[in-house]
Protein backbone atom coordinates (compact mmCIF):
# COMPACT_ATOMS: atom_id res chain seq x y z
CA UNK A 1 0.00 0.00 0.00
CA UNK A 2 3.00 2.34 0.78
CA UNK A 3 4.05 1.67 -2.66
CA UNK A 4 0.94 2.83 -4.19
CA UNK A 5 -0.22 5.61 -2.21
CA UNK A 6 2.99 7.46 -0.97
CA UNK A 7 5.62 6.07 -3.77
CA UNK A 8 3.14 5.88 -6.91
CA UNK A 9 5.28 3.03 -7.76
CA UNK A 10 3.78 0.83 -10.92
CA UNK A 11 3.00 -2.66 -10.39
CA UNK A 12 6.84 -3.45 -11.57
CA UNK A 13 8.31 -0.51 -9.98
CA UNK A 14 7.01 -1.98 -6.66
CA UNK A 15 8.14 -5.45 -7.06
CA UNK A 16 11.77 -4.00 -7.79
CA UNK A 17 11.27 -1.75 -4.40
CA UNK A 18 9.88 -4.73 -2.04
CA UNK A 19 12.81 -6.96 -3.42
CA UNK A 20 15.46 -4.48 -2.94
CA UNK A 21 14.73 -2.67 -0.12
CA UNK A 22 12.63 -5.17 2.00
CA UNK A 23 14.99 -8.35 1.07
CA UNK A 24 11.35 -10.26 0.31
CA UNK A 25 10.53 -12.08 -2.63
CA UNK A 26 7.23 -10.64 -4.12
CA UNK A 27 5.11 -11.52 -7.85
CA UNK A 28 3.87 -8.92 -9.86
CA UNK A 29 0.37 -11.18 -9.43
CA UNK A 30 0.27 -10.53 -5.53
CA UNK A 31 0.99 -6.67 -5.87
CA UNK A 32 -1.86 -6.47 -8.91
CA UNK A 33 -3.93 -7.97 -6.24
CA UNK A 34 -3.26 -5.31 -3.73
CA UNK A 35 -3.47 -2.25 -6.44
CA UNK A 36 -6.47 -3.50 -8.42
CA UNK A 37 -9.07 -3.51 -5.24
CA UNK A 38 -7.36 -0.72 -4.49
CA UNK A 39 -7.92 1.72 -7.15
CA UNK A 40 -11.65 0.16 -7.43
CA UNK A 41 -12.02 1.82 -3.91
CA UNK A 42 -10.69 5.28 -5.96
CA UNK A 43 -12.98 4.45 -8.46
CA UNK A 44 -16.39 4.47 -6.10
CA UNK A 45 -15.36 7.03 -4.30
CA UNK A 46 -15.87 9.65 -7.01
CA UNK A 47 -18.55 7.66 -8.59
CA UNK A 48 -20.41 8.83 -5.26
CA UNK A 49 -18.96 11.74 -4.41
CA UNK A 50 -19.51 13.31 -8.36
CA UNK A 51 -23.23 12.28 -8.53
CA UNK A 52 -24.03 13.51 -4.75
CA UNK A 53 -22.65 16.57 -4.94
CA UNK A 54 -22.21 20.09 -7.13
CA UNK A 55 -18.92 21.51 -7.29
CA UNK A 56 -20.01 25.18 -7.00
CA UNK A 57 -23.76 25.60 -5.50
CA UNK A 58 -26.35 28.46 -7.13
CA UNK A 59 -25.39 32.15 -7.28
CA UNK A 60 -22.38 31.04 -4.84
CA UNK A 61 -20.64 34.23 -7.29
CA UNK A 62 -17.99 31.41 -7.76
CA UNK A 63 -15.17 31.87 -11.14
CA UNK A 64 -14.88 28.52 -12.42
CA UNK A 65 -12.58 27.49 -15.18
CA UNK A 66 -13.70 24.75 -17.96
CA UNK A 67 -11.64 23.13 -20.59
CA UNK A 68 -11.15 20.15 -22.23
CA UNK A 69 -7.75 17.66 -22.76
CA UNK A 70 -6.95 14.91 -24.75
CA UNK A 71 -5.35 12.43 -22.51
CA UNK A 72 -5.19 9.40 -24.50
CA UNK A 73 -6.93 7.37 -27.65
CA UNK A 74 -8.88 4.37 -28.17
CA UNK A 75 -7.46 1.63 -29.65
CA UNK A 76 -8.81 2.70 -32.93
CA UNK A 77 -7.22 5.97 -33.00
CA UNK A 78 -10.02 7.84 -31.48
CA UNK A 79 -9.23 10.77 -29.17
CA UNK A 80 -10.55 10.18 -25.71
CA UNK A 81 -11.22 13.39 -23.66
CA UNK A 82 -11.59 14.39 -20.34
CA UNK A 83 -13.83 17.57 -19.84
CA UNK A 84 -12.59 19.60 -16.72
CA UNK A 85 -14.19 22.48 -14.27
CA UNK A 86 -12.00 23.77 -11.52
CA UNK A 87 -13.47 26.29 -9.23
CA UNK A 88 -10.68 29.10 -9.25
CA UNK A 89 -10.21 29.98 -5.91
CA UNK A 90 -10.46 26.28 -3.73
CA UNK A 91 -9.16 24.53 -6.70
CA UNK A 92 -11.61 21.91 -5.66
CA UNK A 93 -12.39 20.03 -9.30
CA UNK A 94 -14.63 17.61 -10.93
CA UNK A 95 -13.39 15.40 -14.36
CA UNK A 96 -15.41 13.12 -16.63
CA UNK A 97 -14.80 11.07 -19.70
CA UNK A 98 -16.18 11.45 -22.69
CA UNK A 99 -15.49 10.94 -26.48
CA UNK A 100 -17.28 14.27 -27.61
CA UNK A 101 -16.79 17.49 -27.16
CA UNK A 102 -19.20 19.49 -28.73
CA UNK A 103 -21.61 21.94 -27.59
CA UNK A 104 -24.39 19.51 -26.20
CA UNK A 105 -21.77 17.19 -24.36
CA UNK A 106 -20.15 20.58 -22.13
CA UNK A 107 -23.63 22.10 -21.66
CA UNK A 108 -24.55 18.53 -19.97
CA UNK A 109 -21.52 18.71 -18.13
CA UNK A 110 -20.99 22.39 -16.87
CA UNK A 111 -25.22 21.66 -15.65
CA UNK A 112 -24.39 19.06 -13.83
CA UNK A 113 -21.94 20.26 -11.62
CA UNK A 114 -22.06 24.17 -11.51
CA UNK A 115 -25.22 25.86 -9.99
CA UNK A 116 -26.51 28.60 -11.90
CA UNK A 117 -25.32 32.38 -11.24
CA UNK A 118 -21.65 31.60 -10.83
CA UNK A 119 -18.83 32.31 -13.82
CA UNK A 120 -17.30 30.51 -15.91
CA UNK A 121 -13.90 31.14 -17.73
CA UNK A 122 -12.93 29.27 -20.63
CA UNK A 123 -10.66 29.34 -23.95
CA UNK A 124 -12.36 30.62 -27.39
CA UNK A 125 -13.89 27.03 -28.09
CA UNK A 126 -16.43 27.31 -30.48
CA UNK A 127 -18.44 24.74 -27.94
CA UNK A 128 -18.44 27.38 -25.49
CA UNK A 129 -20.25 29.92 -26.88
CA UNK A 130 -23.80 28.94 -25.69
CA UNK A 131 -22.59 30.09 -22.15
CA UNK A 132 -22.85 33.93 -23.66
CA UNK A 133 -26.26 33.42 -24.04
CA UNK A 134 -28.43 35.65 -21.80
CA UNK A 135 -30.60 32.19 -20.89
CA UNK A 136 -28.07 30.69 -19.97
CA UNK A 137 -27.52 31.25 -16.38
CA UNK A 138 -24.13 32.08 -16.42
CA UNK A 139 -21.67 34.63 -16.61
CA UNK A 140 -18.57 34.12 -19.28
CA UNK A 141 -15.19 34.74 -19.84
CA UNK A 142 -13.05 33.88 -22.86
CA UNK A 143 -9.47 33.69 -23.24
CA UNK A 144 -8.15 33.44 -26.70
CA UNK A 145 -5.18 31.02 -26.03
CA UNK A 146 -3.83 30.96 -29.74
CA UNK A 147 -2.89 35.09 -29.19
CA UNK A 148 -1.40 34.55 -25.60
CA UNK A 149 -4.44 35.01 -23.65
CA UNK A 150 -4.91 33.18 -20.73
CA UNK A 151 -6.03 35.76 -18.20
CA UNK A 152 -5.14 36.87 -14.61
CA UNK A 153 -5.58 35.90 -11.03
CA UNK A 154 -9.21 34.17 -10.04
CA UNK A 155 -10.10 34.76 -14.08
CA UNK A 156 -7.34 33.19 -15.66
CA UNK A 157 -7.89 29.82 -17.26
CA UNK A 158 -4.43 28.96 -16.03
CA UNK A 159 -5.85 27.36 -12.81
CA UNK A 160 -7.40 24.57 -15.12
CA UNK A 161 -3.97 24.09 -17.74
CA UNK A 162 -2.14 23.46 -14.24
CA UNK A 163 -4.24 20.74 -13.38
CA UNK A 164 -3.78 19.23 -16.83
CA UNK A 165 -0.57 19.29 -16.53
CA UNK A 166 -0.30 17.65 -13.17
CA UNK A 167 -2.63 14.83 -13.84
CA UNK A 168 -1.17 14.12 -16.90
CA UNK A 169 2.60 13.93 -15.02
CA UNK A 170 1.42 11.70 -12.78
CA UNK A 171 -0.13 9.45 -15.02
CA UNK A 172 2.53 9.33 -17.81
CA UNK A 173 5.28 8.77 -14.50
CA UNK A 174 3.60 5.97 -13.25
CA UNK A 175 2.42 3.84 -16.39
CA UNK A 176 3.78 5.37 -18.85
CA UNK A 177 0.95 4.34 -21.94
CA UNK A 178 -2.14 2.49 -20.78
CA UNK A 179 -5.33 0.78 -23.05
CA UNK A 180 -8.30 2.98 -23.21
CA UNK A 181 -10.37 0.17 -21.41
CA UNK A 182 -8.54 0.82 -18.23
CA UNK A 183 -7.80 4.83 -18.88
CA UNK A 184 -10.88 6.09 -16.40
CA UNK A 185 -9.67 4.23 -13.48
CA UNK A 186 -5.80 5.54 -14.28
CA UNK A 187 -7.31 9.09 -14.02
CA UNK A 188 -9.52 8.15 -10.87
CA UNK A 189 -6.43 7.01 -9.43
CA UNK A 190 -3.85 9.84 -10.82
CA UNK A 191 -7.01 12.46 -9.22
CA UNK A 192 -7.11 10.73 -5.89
CA UNK A 193 -3.31 11.09 -5.24
CA UNK A 194 -3.29 14.69 -7.18
CA UNK A 195 -6.28 15.89 -3.99
CA UNK A 196 -4.32 14.14 -1.48
CA UNK A 197 -0.96 14.86 -2.14
CA UNK A 198 -0.05 16.53 0.93
CA UNK A 199 -1.15 14.61 3.14
CA UNK A 200 1.57 11.82 2.25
Amino acid sequence: MKCFLCHEFNVKKAVEYIKNGKNVNVSPRVVSAVYKPTRNVIIKYFYYLYKSELLVEENSNKTCSIDESNFTHTESGKAIWVLGIIENDSKHFRLEVSLNRDSTTIKKFVKKFIGYGNTIVSDGWSAYSWIDDNNSGYSHITHIHGGGDFGFGISSTSHIESLWNALKAKIKTTYHIIRSKNFISFLREAEWKYINRKKK
